[in-house]
């Protein structure tokens, strides 16, 4: 009965906004017919407009909800405590009203859709109100706007490490086959990064867009600019790395429907912007070996393997680089060790590159895992000299395994102990995901799941 009252007043609402001005309410005087029709997005407290009207007598209002699953649920309470609540939610007598729609998004993370019915006399106005299961995409206007800016720079830093400890957590927990057959497309650990992963994009294409527009001072932008590509290709292969070809967010606002990318050209992508990073003057050492880390990684996942020439070109150059620099591993946080707390990525790239070369560099393989050992007082990392190739890739897999792993459980699974899991190689993208945007199609394998 719920279902077929909430088709009914969408009948209603179409029928009635439909029709042309002067045919509209007997006891409702609408002033900004654009409020009728809203659309709100994830996280958001605050629909963009008031609805404002004036009435010829009292008034009061309900709510009625429809969810993700197509169920309903309907409150007629002018004090809701559900996703929707009405400042104010009635009216005594007759006058000018505008009401604020204010939302609670953990009430609403199940909730497609609300319709608010404000009633005098009998007679109905409605306002529906879409709840988005995506981030805000923003409007062209925002590259020109001082506050939307500003927001943005404090936004980048933040927003990239919300993400980035998004992707950690699946990382950690579903980098075995067996513990991906726990997964499927309703999990919330997997919509929950790939919304952040993109909302750290966005971040990122605006202050990209503003730096083109001439927002910012000449001697601030090629910091930001390298900094937003930077993160924008850390974003796009932790995406990559967990559901394989996805779209490629190069522009702001956000493409509504975006299609995806098959994966070569994903990595593609992040490679160009890592070296754009890789390539500036001026750049600080942590984020110079995270961009020469990330271009070698996007390399491995593009080629499925640690043997190819592009693999070991870029792991080559990110130990040259590295090697010329001399930047040398500090303990960051001060608690008295060098850690994965501390240069985890500096530490990757190295044993990344012993074991891409212990047949091809022998020498310098067993080097580069030696002076590990001394530049992090750890003789876990120690191998002897005369160690075969095989040897050396399976300290390296040993050391992996136990520690120094963050972020790259699934490289060392997948391309170091050369585990095939079928499907379950990439995991499903998010139903909710799926649902908002026609042009996404599901991995092979976890279509129904």
């Amino acid at each position: 009965m719920k279902v077929i009252r909430l088709f009914l007043c969408l009948f209603i609402t179409l029928f009635v906004f439909g029709c042309d001005e002067g045919t509209g309410y007997k006891y409702f005087e609408v002033k900004n017919e654009s409020a009728l029709n809203q659309t709100v997005y994830i996280g958001e407290t605050e629909a963009p407009l008031s609805v404002d009207f004036r009435t010829s007598d009292a008034w009061t209002s309900y709510v009625e909800y429809s969810t993700f699953s197509e169920e309903t649920a309907s409150t007629k309470s002018a004090e809701s405590s559900e996703w929707v609540t009405l400042e104010p939610s009635s009216g005594d007598k007759a006058g000018d009203y505008s009401v604020i729609i204010k939302l609670n998004p953990e009430a609403g993370k199940d909730v497609s859709m609300a319709m608010i019915s404000f009633v005098c006399k009998e007679e109905v106005l409605m306002v529906k109100l879409v709840n988005s299961p995506n981030f805000n995409p923003g409007s062209s206007e925002d590259v020109n706007n001082p506050e939307k800016i500003s927001a943005a720079i404090k936004e980048l830093e933040s927003g990239f490490l919300t993400a980035r400890n998004a992707y950690y957590d699946i990382d950690t927990e579903y980098s075995t086959s067996e513990s991906r057959k726990t997964l499927n497309s309703g999990s919330v650990q997997l919509k929950n990064m790939w919304l952040e992963s993109y909302k750290a994009i966005n971040t990122c294409n605006l202050l990209l867009t503003a730096c083109d527009n001439g927002i910012f001072e000449e001697q601030e932008i090629e910091q930001i600019k390298a900094k937003a590509m930077l993160y924008r290709a850390m974003m796009h292969l932790n995406l990559a790395t967990v559901f394989g070809g996805v779209p490629i967010d190069a522009q702001y606002p956000a493409e509504s429907e975006p299609v995806r990318a098959v994966l070569e050209e994903v990595t593609d992508y992040i490679m160009k912007d890592c070296e754009y990073y890789i390539d500036i003057p001026q750049k600080t050492e942590t984020k110079l070996t995270e961009a020469l880390f990330i271009n070698a990684v996007a390399a491995i996942l593009q080629a499925g393997s640690f043997d190819s020439e592009l693999v070991l070109n870029r792991l080559n150059v990110m130990t040259e680089i590295i090697e010329g620099e001399n930047l040398i591993f500090e303990d960051s946080n001060m608690d008295g060790r060098i850690d994965q707390d501390d240069s985890h990525v500096g530490v990757q790239g190295c044993l990344f590159y012993a074991y891409a070369f212990s047949s091809i560099q022998h020498q310098k393989s067993v080097d580069t895992l030696n002076k590990l050992a001394e530049q992090l007082n750890d003789d876990m990392f120690r191998i002897d000299a005369n160690a075969s190739p095989d040897e050396i890739k399976q300290k390296v897999i040993d050391i992996l395994s136990s520690s120094w792993n963050r972020g790259i459980k699934y490289y060392v699974n997948r391309f170091m102990k050369r585990e095939d899991w079928g499907y379950l190689n990439l995991l499903p993208i998010p139903i909710d995901i799926m649902s908002a945007n026609r042009n996404l199609v599901q991995n092979p394998g976890w279509d129904g799941m």
